[in-house]
């Protein structure tokens, strides 16, 4: 019933026929109060409306603050109840800051009680990794994940996003209950060919600071400074990684990889390279036995190369000359011959692989 007052008469004398007339525009009024296909124009708190606007169906709703609160669900057809979808009261539209959230709930939150869960669509992206969230004025508290662990940059995804607050009354802050698996900045193998909403591929393209504000706040100038509002992102096309060669190892250094693995972002190595006559293997031969005779090889024996000498016994003996190696009984002859090739083929480094996309999350 409505909890405003009736249009009963409360002085004077009336006759059976006027009374019924009051009593029928009375409940006619309050029919007209509680039910229709539109809202009451001037509800009372905590008063009933059953609303009729969708067709063989009526919904109960309870006005709680300065909202209709669908209860329960009634089909005039079927004379089936059902419960009502839970009411949106816990979620709002945020407003404040990407670091400094507020929201503004109604009914208003007015006790901040162990285990509250407050949602919330939120305007922009977390920048920093300590962002608070401040309801209906309670005082603003820190927005953490995983028991107590800061958040990454973007954990808050961005405009648009939902996100899911659980009060930890103890320790006076806000759990993320929905804090996505990649960071900004993660990269994850993929291998389909068309990449989800948020990714794309570091390919050393520059992108808007504005678009991808959280992209920029990670990756800022490491990978290139190219201004006007710009940041650039990795070039990982046709490249490996690798752990950053962190706390002094000198597994990764300019002297044996052509580059500091040292600094972030610093790139080297390289798919193929040429050997040259220092990295070539020392070849050296050590008879045992006795082979009967004098052996000759007169043809094809390569045994160093032109300019080269082999020394055998402390006694260098010539490239193109007759090499006899005393105690052993076998001999080494021959004038002509060829050392490698006059057109080398590369070494490949690259070891059996397969090329994917590896997609950068940005957003």
């Amino acid at each position: 019933m409505s909890q405003g007052s009736t249009v009963l008469p409360t002085t004077g004398v009336f006759s059976g026929l006027t009374e019924q007339g009051n009593i029928n525009a009375a409940l006619a009024a309050l029919l007209s109060l509680n039910s229709g296909g539109s809202a009451p124009a001037s509800p009372t708190q905590y008063q009933f409306w059953a609303d009729t606007s969708v067709s063989n169906q009526v919904t109960l709703r309870w006005y709680i603050g300065a909202t209709w609160v669908p209860l329960w669900v009634g089909d005039t057809n079927t004379d089936a109840i059902v419960d009502a979808p839970l009411s949106p009261k816990n979620w709002v539209a945020a407003s404040g800051t990407h670091d400094a959230i507020t929201a503004t709930y109604d009914p208003p939150v007015t006790t901040l009680v162990d285990g509250t869960v407050l949602a919330f669509r939120a305007t922009s992206a977390n920048l920093t990794t300590a962002p608070t969230f401040n309801p209906n004025g309670l005082g603003a508290g820190s927005i953490t994940k995983n028991g107590g662990a800061a958040l990454a940059i973007g954990d808050i995804p961005g405009s648009l996003a939902e996100v899911q607050l659980r009060y930890n009354l103890a320790n006076t802050r806000w759990e993320l209950l929905n804090p996505p698996a990649v960071p900004v900045g993660g990269i994850v193998p993929y291998f389909g060919g068309t990449l989800p909403s948020g990714f794309a591929l570091p390919q050393g393209q520059n992108l808007s600071a504005t678009s991808f504000p959280a992209a920029n706040a990670v990756l800022g100038t490491t990978y290139g400074n190219p201004g006007g509002g710009n940041f650039t992102m990795p070039d990982l096309r046709g490249r490996f990684f690798f752990n950053l060669d962190a706390d002094g190892t000198g597994r990764i250094t300019a002297a044996g990889g052509n580059f500091d693995g040292t600094v972030l972002g610093n790139a080297g190595g390289a798919q193929s390279r040429n050997l040259s006559a220092s990295q070539i293997p020392q070849l050296s031969f050590t008879p045992s036995g006795t082979i009967g005779g004098s052996q000759s090889f007169a043809n094809n024996l390569i045994i160093g190369g032109p300019g080269s000498t082999i020394d055998v016994g402390g006694n260098p003996v010539g490239w193109g000359n007759t090499l006899t190696v005393q105690g052993s009984n076998f001999t080494f002859t021959g004038n002509a011959g060829t050392v490698g090739n006059a057109s080398p083929t590369q070494v490949a480094m690259i070891p059996p692989a397969m090329g994917i996309n590896c997609m950068m999350r940005i957003a």
